[in-house]
């Protein structure tokens, strides 16, 4: 019998599998950890792969992705200061209103609180991976979780429920070291496909959706606890 002659991967094939793995692991890194970590990512390859035929391709492109992240954090801290002004103004408003507005005698109302600091949200988020639910399990344990964070600090600091940037820079600048799921913007984003990008007390119920109320339910349980935390919870 002949035997037929082995084919192997071309140079170019080899650099091309090489190369999508590497910017692959790259992209994860980012979206997961951060610049900071694929930055590390990236020497790590650059250590090992140096000699390999075809690096430097490979590292430009590699640049030009760490580039365009840093343009788009630099354009989500823009947004995130004028969000912050915004904010900014809409307190002096309501401390203005506030100020002209005399409760009748013997009534007293209550004050409203001020938006909550990076400090009581970070706090709130320690206290909400503590929360078990009847089972004894960790009440917030997915990603999708995360959405009810959203929900609720959307309300609190009074950003644009489109503004998934603001959120992204947000936290990581005070999400805690320890949590149950790891913190991802795209999981965050597909909010918009679901009930719980409307306000809490607009949270309803969809069939179409979904298969059970346990998610739903749990969700809801996340968002209502949250938002107590950070309505209760003392500014330190």
């Amino acid at each position: 019998m002949n035997q037929q002659p082995h084919t192997s991967a071309t140079p170019e094939q080899d650099l091309m599998i090489t190369q999508e793995m590497v910017i692959n692991k790259v992209m994860n890194t980012l979206d997961v950890y951060g610049l900071n970590k694929a930055i590390e990512k990236i020497d790590d390859f650059r250590k090992a792969l140096s000699d390999f035929p075809g690096w430097r391709a490979t590292e430009a492109k590699l640049e030009e992705i760490i580039k365009a992240y840093r343009k788009e954090e630099k354009k989500a801290r823009e947004l995130e200061q004028k969000n912050l002004n915004q904010m900014a103004m809409y307190m002096t408003s309501m401390a203005n209103q506030t100020a002209t507005q005399q409760p009748a005698a013997g009534c007293q109302e209550p004050i409203p609180r001020q938006p909550p600091s990076d400090k009581l949200i970070r706090r709130c988020l320690e206290l909400l991976m503590e929360k078990r639910d009847t089972k004894g399990k960790p009440l917030f344990r997915n990603k999708d979780h995360w959405q009810a964070v959203f929900c609720i600090l959307a309300g609190k600091l009074h950003f644009n429920r489109n503004d998934f940037e603001f959120f992204d820079v947000l936290m990581k600048r005070i999400i805690p070291d320890k949590v149950n799921a790891h913190y991802s913007r795209s999981a965050v984003k597909n909010i918009s496909q679901t009930p719980y990008f409307k306000p809490l007390e607009e949270w309803e119920f969809d069939e179409k959706l979904m298969k059970t109320r346990e998610p739903f339910e749990r969700m809801q349980d996340i968002a209502e606890y949250f938002q107590q935390l950070l309505e209760t919870t003392p500014e330190d």
